[in-house]
C-alpha cells in the first residue's frame, strides 16, 4: 500500500474514532443530563475550541487531565499519548 493510501486511511480512521466518542459524550449529556439543542451546541463549541487550543500547543491533555483531578478529585489513567 502506497504511504500516502496508508495515511489517508488512519486519518479516516482517527476522524471516525472521533466521531463516535463525541456521539458518545453528546448523547450521555443529553440522556443523562437532559442536555438541549443549546447546551449541546455550547459543549460543541467549546469542545472545538478546546481542540483548537491543543492543536496550537497552548493546552495538553496532560493539563487537562491534571486540572480536572485537582477542580473535581476525578482521576484518569495517563495515556502515553498525553502531551
Amino acid at each position: 500500500m502506497p504511504v500516502s493510501k496508508y495515511r489517508k486511511e488512519r486519518r479516516e480512521d482517527a476522524a471516525k474514532v472521533m466521531d463516535t466518542c463525541l456521539m458518545a459524550m453528546l448523547w450521555a449529556l443529553h440522556n443523562t443530563e437532559g442536555f438541549g439543542e443549546k447546551r449541546l451546541v455550547r459543549v460543541l463549541e467549546e469542545t472545538d475550541r478546546i481542540a483548537d487550543y491543543i492543536s496550537e500547543h497552548r493546552l495538553t491533555v496532560k493539563d487537562i487531565r491534571r486540572t480536572l483531578k485537582e477542580e473535581t478529585g476525578l482521576s484518569f489513567r495517563q495515556q502515553d499519548t498525553d502531551r
